[in-house]
């Protein structure tokens, strides 16, 4: 009998956990993602904290939003190139660039802020700055290199 149980209870265990919805059955999200980018190939979801994230590509570039369980528009994310920077963004960009390497550009809307994350890298440390389109640098985080 004892055996029977536990083999009940790993049944409905594991039943639970496969009929559980994934992150990309959240109707509201979906919904909301397939409108605002329509077109876009091989979406892939997750989830962090209470919102839901899904990573994509739109026109060969690789993108990620994030959305509310209701289906509102959080943030918005993709790769950049200097050249797709606003002017005064590329000129501070270039002025990073003669203290350290440009490792990546994120282009980043969240909460309706536009900026840029830019991350560089040199001999002795990695450092992280928010770029905005006027090309104000802020720095987020230095991580000193072993």
């Amino acid at each position: 009998m004892k055996k029977m149980f536990v083999l009940f209870a790993a049944v409905v265990i594991a039943a639970s956990t496969w009929a559980s919805p994934s992150p990309a059955e959240n109707a509201k999200a979906t919904a909301a993602f397939e409108k605002e980018f329509a077109g876009a190939i091989d979406p892939q979801w997750t989830s962090f904290e209470d919102l839901y994230v899904v990573t994509f590509k739109l026109n060969n570039e690789k993108m990620r939003a994030w959305y509310s369980e209701k289906g509102e528009f959080k943030g918005f994310q993709r790769s950049v190139k200097p050249a797709q920077m606003t002017y005064l963004a590329a000129k501070k960009l270039e002025e990073l660039s003669t203290k350290a390497r440009i490792a990546t550009i994120e282009e980043i809307t969240k909460d309706g802020v536009f900026y840029y994350l830019v991350k560089t890298e040199n001999k002795k440390a990695k450092i992280t700055y928010s770029l905005s389109g006027s090309g104000e640098a802020v720095k987020l985080e230095k991580k000193k290199k072993r």
